[in-house]
């Protein structure tokens, strides 16, 4: 299936996680920002868990995911975070509410991306590219970003729209810890 990429092979190898694919995300429908246990009890994620993993079915959100047994799963309003053991590393997960009349993923995935680099000192784009994740299209964007202090941090900003939900996935390591966390 889809790997969660940008077309380049840091962005690829930091989303694997050593076999770990975000391409067994499942999404549920919703129009509401919470998820019903009936909901939560059906959500799997696609394809098999790998062995010794561990997977998350929407208790704050519709979506379902296999993730490594050592990450931390932090749940927050609109959003579920997997935390490496690094505590820098991570994927997140979350929703922006109903989509505006015209909205498309990319114009969403812009602006979570202009969010999110507002305070970078130097941002540049590594290419933008297209994903499918559990039958939702998304718009994604790889980022590098150069912090005041000097840090720089890879992202993977992606967006995608369905029915009257918003999707975001974010990705992000520091280039120092990138080796670390590819591998873990």
């Amino acid at each position: 299936g889809p790997k969660l990429t940008v077309g380049m092979p840091a962005f690829t190898s930091m989303m694997m996680c050593s076999g770990w694919k975000t391409s067994s995300v499942s999404f549920g429908s919703t129009s509401m920002p919470h998820v019903s246990s009936a909901t939560a009890a059906t959500l799997r994620p696609n394809g098999p868990i790998p062995a010794g993993g561990r997977s998350y079915s929407g208790t704050a959100l519709p979506f379902a995911i296999a993730y490594p047994p050592d990450w931390t799963v932090k749940e927050a309003a609109g959003k579920v975070a997997f935390v490496h053991p690094n505590g820098i590393a991570g994927l997140q997960i979350g929703t922006r509410g109903a989509p505006a009349a015209g909205q498309t993923p990319e114009r969403v995935r812009d602006d979570y991306a202009g969010e999110l680099t507002a305070d970078c000192a130097d941002f540049r784009s590594q290419g933008t590219s297209t994903a499918t994740y559990g039958g939702v299209a998304f718009a994604d964007l790889g980022v590098s970003c150069e912090e005041a202090s000097g840090d720089v941090a890879l992202l993977y900003i992606a967006a995608g729209i369905q029915g009257r939900t918003t999707w975001t996935i974010l990705a992000l390591d520091l280039i120092e810890d990138f080796g670390d966390s590819a591998d873990a």
